[in-house]
């Protein structure tokens, strides 16, 4: 890919296929797919990635009024 980013496409789809996996394997499928796009080159830079997975709020902990934007 001689000059072609990653993208923001291309991760949302990885991630996409991946949202029932949990943070450990979303983490390993981005880089997997970073390293298939990159060809087995090594990656030049430095790379940070977090994968934070978030299941939201169980019901009932926020109350109602909040929700409704009443203070």
């Amino acid at each position: 890919h001689s000059g072609e980013e990653y993208g923001y496409d291309r991760l949302l789809t990885v991630l996409q296929e991946n949202r029932h996996e949990d943070a450990a394997d979303i983490h390993s499928a981005i880089l997997d797919d970073l390293q298939a796009f990159q060809h087995g080159r090594e990656y030049d830079d430095d790379m940070t990635l977090v994968v934070l997975k978030w299941h939201g709020l169980p019901v009932g902990a926020v109350p109602e009024t909040m929700l409704l934007g009443e203070a």
